[in-house]
């Protein structure tokens, strides 16, 4: 198969990649993209410790799979002030108690942060979950531009030891100069991944499933919905 865009550039997908497309593939992403983004990760990023990867259908369901795996109604939550007003839109549902910690130029202050969980060590907040998750944006925070320099990073990581907190963090890759150009270029698709413990994967990928079953039958219904108005309509008119 031949796709020719409209830059003038041919695309030749081979008979096997087109089987594949049209064919369910792993929860955790197409099998040829998942190995690319773990040699990238492994390659750039050399994290520490063994890593999977799940992808996810951009940064918001990304963010919705996360929040859902580690958060229950009335959890406490750590976000940074201000912080992404996407998540916020996601989060109020499910009624979220938000515990804002004051940020600069240089991202979340640790100081406040330390402040805020003294307060729930001593027993200063009872009506609320001391928290268990911390959310961050630390590389270019959206809304405030803030970039978390690298000893507050090493204080923050010490101090969601002490608190046994999980630190949820968004982080935007590189793009190329045409892209920055265009948040989402005309044609793009819009791609995240959650990068996780091995132990971790598992629940993320039971996220994936579920909200994917859940989307199909959406669409099912709507489907059944428009198509039961459509034979009244003709009923009607008839």
């Amino acid at each position: 198969m031949s796709l020719k865009l409209k830059t003038g550039e041919t695309i030749e997908v081979s008979p096997s990649e087109t089987e594949t497309s049209l064919q369910y593939s792993s929860t955790k992403g197409l099998p040829s993209l998942h190995a690319h983004l773990t040699t990238l990760q492994e390659t750039v990023h050399k994290p520490p410790a063994e890593t999977d990867i799940i992808i996810t259908n951009g940064s918001q369901d990304a963010l919705s799979k996360a929040f859902e795996m580690l958060l229950k109604r009335g959890s406490s939550l750590i976000v940074e002030s201000p912080t992404y007003s996407g998540s916020l839109a996601f989060l109020d549902p499910l009624e979220i108690n938000l515990v804002p910690i004051q940020t600069d130029e240089l991202g979340l202050i640790p100081s406040s942060l330390e402040s805020v969980l003294a307060e729930f060590d001593a027993e200063g907040k009872v009506h609320l979950r001391k928290p268990k998750v911390i959310y961050t944006i630390p590389t270019g925070s959206n809304p405030s531009g803030g970039t978390l320099s690298l000893d507050r990073k090493r204080r923050l990581y010490e101090i969601a030891c002490e608190h046994d907190l999980i630190i949820l963090e968004v982080r935007h890759e590189e793009r190329s100069e045409e892209c920055k150009r265009s948040c989402t270029p005309p044609g793009a698709v819009r791609m995240s991944a959650v990068y996780c413990t091995p132990q971790g994967a598992p629940r993320v990928c039971l996220r994936a499933q579920r909200s994917e079953q859940h989307h199909i039958m959406r669409l099912v219904a709507y489907f059944l919905a428009a198509n039961t108005r459509s034979r009244r309509t003709t009923r009607t008119t008839i």
